[in-house]
């Protein structure tokens, strides 16, 4: 206890003998020599609120025995606060005791050593004066130095100002983004917001600033047209959903706003997705002595609990005017026991959702009905083209019939490949004369073993025809 009081009163004393040496130093042993201190002629921007300024010194005098000084700065204290003087890396740094206090809008700054001190008669950095802007918007503003007056062994020298220490202080402050309202958003639209209308700066054109906006979702699709700043919004096809948008906006010095905005996307109603029709193919030739099956991929439903129905359309008229036979099924597959009469139909099937909305199939296919008893010599004669039509049954389990036509004696060749493209089994490699005919494939490769189920390609080969068709195996 002892020991602390005692320090308390040896630091009043330095403290107090400081203060008597400034008071006489400076009321009994003023001089004048040539000595400039500065604070740079300059603009300064500060980031944010706070800044420093630095004092340096140019001398045309020894000061190899400098032991005390003082400075005086005026600034206008409605704006700007002085935070603190820093030292650090600078010549007083060492000294006994430096000191400062503000009153008025007038900084004092003084300090001394007890040793003679080898100062630099030229120096950039003395201290650093720290400064805080007390309002948060655009100030410009002027710091002075008004008195400055260094002690030596055995003279005060006082500084040379001239009006040479200003510094002029312009505050940068951060972007501002206003509060978007709520954005809401209908499924399979788009929406344009001006963000001029919602962020600016009072230092910068909304053209210098740095503007990021993210989405939570990545459904959620933004564009930023720089060219009238306006921010274009449009979901991926068929998504609603909600989440967050982020934006940010930065300037040139690096200070931010940012604001995070909530949107919503409002579900509409979406037609079932496109489809495409499978078998029988187009153009495909098929027997009436046994049903036709017919299928199609399935159409994709976007409507959280809604379902997709699909019907059936066959008619000897492409448009469609007096159908044939009209069937609803929700598979995508359809046997036809019944048969029209022989002769060229198109077929086609469009799916519908609960809500009444629909997609017709991506192709309306033709087909070829004719009877395979009424196929004679004449029947062959006038068969005067080449034709692989499409297996039957197809889909099959245990084996399917494959059916072409020859216009003449020909050499045919006919492999089954997978969906891979890897060869299967040659079902035939032989001469044949020209008609009708018939070859059944009972689902086994080269090696007499089982194939399992898959999509499945014939290849037929005949001279200079070539065809391919496709069919599907279920185990």
């Amino acid at each position: 206890m002892l020991l602390r009081q005692g320090r308390k009163n040896l630091q009043f004393i330095i403290n107090l003998v400081y203060l008597i040496a400034v008071y006489y130093l400076i009321n009994v042993h003023a001089a004048y020599s040539q000595i400039i201190v500065s604070m740079g002629d300059s603009v300064r921007t500060c980031k944010g609120l706070d800044f420093s300024v630095s004092v340096g010194i140019k001398s045309s005098v020894a000061l190899s025995s400098l032991i005390a000084y003082q400075i005086k700065a005026v600034f206008n204290q409605d704006l700007l606060r002085v935070i603190d003087v820093d030292y650090t890396n600078s010549l007083f740094e060492d000294w006994t005791a430096n000191t400062w206090n503000v009153s008025d809008s007038i900084i004092s700054i003084a300090g001394f050593s007890i040793d003679e001190s080898n100062f630099c008669e030229d120096s950039a950095s003395l201290f650093n004066i720290l400064f805080s802007v007390r309002n948060d918007t655009v100030c410009t503003d002027s710091i002075k130095i008004e008195h400055a007056v260094f002690y030596t062994i055995n003279d005060a020298v006082q500084a040379d100002l001239e009006g040479k220490a200003v510094v002029s202080i312009i505050h940068n402050v951060p972007p501002v983004i206003k509060a978007f309202p709520e954005i809401t958003i209908f499924e399979d639209s788009s929406k344009s917001i001006f963000l001029s209308k919602y962020i600016s700066d009072q230092n910068d054109s909304i053209n210098k600033l740095a503007i990021s906006i993210i989405p939570s979702k990545p459904e959620f699709q933004c564009h930023i047209d720089t060219a009238d700043w306006v921010l274009l919004l449009k979901p991926r096809h068929n998504w609603s959903g909600n989440g967050i948008l982020s934006i940010k906006a930065e300037d040139p010095v690096g200070l931010s706003d940012s604001i995070g905005v909530p949107f919503t996307v409002i579900s509409l109603p979406d037609s079932p997705g496109s489809f495409s029709l499978i078998c029988p193919n187009d153009s495909a030739l098929v027997l009436r002595d046994e049903p036709v099956n017919f299928a199609w991929h399935s159409s994709k439903n976007y409507d959280p609990g809604d379902s997709v129905t699909y019907r059936f359309f066959l008619d000897d008229d492409s448009l469609f005017n007096s159908p044939k036979s009209v069937v609803s099924i929700s598979d995508t597959t359809f046997t036809m026991s019944s048969l029209p009469e022989n002769g060229k139909y198109f077929w086609k099937v469009i799916a519908f959702d609960n809500n009444c909305l629909y997609t017709v199939c991506d192709k309306i296919f033709m087909i070829y009905f004719m009877d395979l008893s009424s196929v004679d010599t004449a029947g062959v004669k006038s068969i005067a083209s080449y034709n692989l039509c499409q297996n039957r049954p197809n889909p099959f389990n245990c084996s399917t019939e494959i059916v072409f036509n020859l216009p003449e004696r020909e050499h045919v060749v006919i492999n089954i490949y997978n969906s891979l493209g890897k060869h299967i089994q040659t079902i035939t490699n032989k001469i044949y004369d020209k008609g009708l005919y018939e070859i059944k494939w009972d689902a086994k490769d080269d090696y007499g073993l089982d194939v399992s189920s898959g999509v499945y390609i014939i290849r037929m080969n005949a001279g200079k025809f070539c065809a391919t068709k496709k069919m599907i195996l279920i185990r």
